[in-house]
């Protein structure tokens, strides 16, 4: 009887030492191959020149945008969509994209910001997640690399029914896993936007200094749009952290959403976000509980409200900041 207590307890003691030897070569993987301490300013150089505009070269929007459909009377606003898409839960789900899709679907939006979207990792079972997002919805797509895990690729993209016209992916102040910010130049409707999509470190308040930084630089190269533009991403902190206080107290970005929302099903707390142009109006926003990510989906109804003569341009309301 005390052998065969002996033997099992053996057992468990070397399964334990398995997992503990397969998590430190995981963590000494990452540490050494993904890892980084990308401090310091963002990738331009401050002293650059703004970009010149004019009233001939910044085209604006207007209070809505035609019907989806020609069914459909009327017009309606332009619908945004912010969503972390958890895309390693395929290891375990395999119908884990097509819960996504569907979620997408539902809502019916014009564009959509992506977070932990895998392109041909371990993670994704060597699955281009955002070309099969793409082909469930019906929609265009750009990705944007922020490291390469396993071969493969992690990052951020953009969704849209619209044209994607230009895309850059800035690299952002990081320590750990790096983090980018995706910009594109988008045509909806004959009207022409900026989309930004972003994903900020984690690990609480010990990445409080890795957000703060990309905060400042978010506003950075958002200040520099020529065109009316959106924010979207998961940036990893709830609305009373002071790094996203740098994003609310900005002039440049106006929050959409309600405070109290929770946008992440185990953590219920808010940590995704969609901000937008001062010149848009928040005709609806809220948050969409589907889908089988960790996080929600958050949705966003844009309308244009400023006119050419009324409204400041991006670089006007950056030099206003301080």
């Amino acid at each position: 009887m005390e052998q065969s207590e002996r033997v099992q307890r053996f057992s468990r003691l070397r399964i334990v030492a398995v997992i503990a030897l397969c998590s430190l070569a995981y963590f000494l993987y990452r540490l050494f191959t993904v890892y980084t301490v990308r401090t310091g300013q963002c990738e331009f150089v401050k002293s650059d020149p703004l970009p010149h505009v004019t009233g001939e070269t910044l085209p604006r929007i207007p209070t809505s945008f035609p019907a989806r459909d020609a069914t459909a009377a009327g017009a309606r606003p332009l619908v945004v969509m912010s969503y972390n898409i958890e895309g390693h839960a395929v290891l375990w789900r395999s119908w884990h994209i097509r819960g996504i899709a569907d979620a997408i679907r539902a809502a019916h939006p014009d564009i959509v910001g992506l977070q932990e979207v895998h392109r041909n990792t371990f993670g994704s079972r060597q699955h281009d997640q955002i070309a099969e997002l793409a082909k469930l919805t019906g929609m265009n797509f750009v990705f944007g690399k922020s490291y390469t895990p396993s071969g493969g690729e992690f990052g951020n993209a953009i969704l849209t029914r619209g044209t994607i016209l230009s895309t850059k992916v800035h690299a952002l102040p990081s320590v750990g896993e790096p983090r980018t910010l995706l910009e594109s130049r988008i045509d909806v409707d004959g009207h022409q936007m900026n989309f930004f999509v972003t994903h900020f470190v984690t690990w609480g308040k010990l990445g409080r200094t890795s957000r703060k930084a990309q905060s400042e630089c978010v506003i950075e190269y958002v200040s520099r749009s020529a065109l009316p533009y959106i924010l979207a991403g998961d940036l990893n902190t709830t609305p009373d952290a002071p790094e996203i206080a740098i994003l609310r107290n900005s002039n440049i970005l106006k929050f959409c959403g309600e405070i109290g929302d929770q946008t992440h099903r185990f953590t219920h707390q808010r940590i995704d976000y969609i901000f937008s142009d001062p010149g848009w109006q928040l005709r609806n926003a809220r948050v969409l509980h589907s889908g089988t990510s960790d996080h929600w989906p958050i949705m966003a109804e844009l309308g244009w409200v400023l006119s050419p003569a009324d409204s400041q341009s991006p670089l006007e309301k950056s030099s206003q900041r301080f």
